[in-house]
């Protein structure tokens, strides 16, 4: 399996949605009846959709057309997974919130469910055939993120696609967008956030042993006018996540408070900086298959009860192995009935029983 990112150009057919979806893409972008943080994300969604020409990038057209199943885990808006269930009718939709309730309006599409559930997705092995997050890095802490991504592959099936989305920003030297961006990323860091997870990710997403290559489609946006009526969109869309969302927070963390002209200056050149610097930002997708081979061996290593009466077979033997690194190491596998089965979970072997609860251990 490569360890490399293969650069991905994807060209698609930009979609022809609904009423519904169609007016969130003009003008203002969204419907302003949802609270300031769910309308910023959504134009926030609609402008990165504009901006790749395309809902995703990973290629699963197809399955969408047929009668895929897919999962979207996210917050705020779901302005996303709206739109896509009103475009692929025959495909089953569930919108994942991880952290806060559901915003659910009246008219949602008949094959679109929300839900709110843990860490730990409800949902059993082999699901799914697309999962999708967007910026989750900003909202969940290194370890919480770790747990997600290797939830993700869980419920996955093999062959099935996963797409995570980010962006990359590096504002110019000694400006006040560097000093608005810096004050950000503390704020967040205080919270258990690691806004440096964007280097960490491949690694996490190579770790599970469970992938193919990674992909990346990634595009490269000039803010301001430069970037043209998309630049300055973004610009209006920063421009409110700094002033109205987390500006009270931004102004204490500066030692400035936010009703005092000090900060409102201080924010009026930030924009003007926006508008003036031509700073450059960068969204990457990144989407990877599950891989087929690992189906096989993780199939026969689930399914089949194994008994220490009768001999394993080459193919569950193979499986009774700790490939964590490199490395091969055998695993004792004690069990107790003939109901008793092993499942393999990161590089850890647990005994289950069908029979006697009491019998679930963890060896390896």
């Amino acid at each position: 399996m490569g360890q490399g990112i293969s650069k991905l150009k994807l060209k698609r057919k930009k979609s022809t949605l609904s009423q519904l979806s169609t007016k969130s893409r003009q003008g203002s972008d969204t419907d302003f009846s949802l609270p300031i943080h769910e309308c910023t994300k959504a134009r926030y969604d609609n402008a990165i959709r504009d901006l790749f020409k395309s809902e995703f990038s990973a290629p699963v057209e197809e399955i969408l057309t047929l009668n895929g199943k897919i999962m979207e885990i996210g917050y705020g808006s779901s302005s996303w997974i709206i739109n896509m269930a009103y475009e692929y009718p025959n495909s089953e939709f569930i919108g994942l919130y991880l952290k806060q309730d559901p915003i659910i309006s009246q008219n949602m599409p008949k094959n679109l469910t929300f839900i709110r559930d843990n860490l730990c997705l409800s949902y059993d092995d082999d699901e799914f055939d697309f999962v999708r997050i967007g910026e989750l890095i900003y909202r969940l802490s290194e370890v919480e993120f770790e747990i997600i991504i290797n939830e993700m592959v869980r419920v996955t099936k093999r062959g099935g696609w996963i797409e995570i989305s980010e962006p990359r920003y590096f504002p110019p030297k000694h400006t006040k967008l560097e000093i608005i961006c810096k004050s950000f990323t503390e704020i967040n860091e205080l919270q258990g956030i690691n806004m440096n997870l964007f280097d960490k990710m491949q690694f996490m997403l190579h770790s599970t042993n469970q992938l193919q290559e990674i992909q990346v489609d990634n595009k490269v946006l000039t803010l301001g006018p430069k970037g043209g009526e998309l630049g300055i969109r973004f610009v209006e869309i920063y421009m409110t996540y700094y002033k109205e969302i987390y500006g009270q927070d931004i102004a204490l963390h500066l030692g400035m408070p936010y009703e005092y002209e000090e900060f409102q200056s201080f924010l009026k050149d930030v924009e003007k900086e926006f508008y003036t610097l031509n700073a450059e930002i960068r969204y990457y997708r990144f989407f990877v298959t599950m891989s087929l081979l690992t189906q096989l061996s993780h199939t026969a290593f689930r399914s089949i009860r194994l008994s220490s009466k009768l001999p394993l077979p080459s193919s569950i033997l193979l499986n009774s192995f700790n490939y964590t690194r490199g490395m091969k190491v055998r695993s004792s596998v004690k069990r107790f009935c003939d109901g008793c089965f092993t499942v393999k979970r990161r590089g850890r072997i647990f005994v289950l029983c069908k029979k006697n609860k009491k019998h679930k251990q963890r060896q390896g």
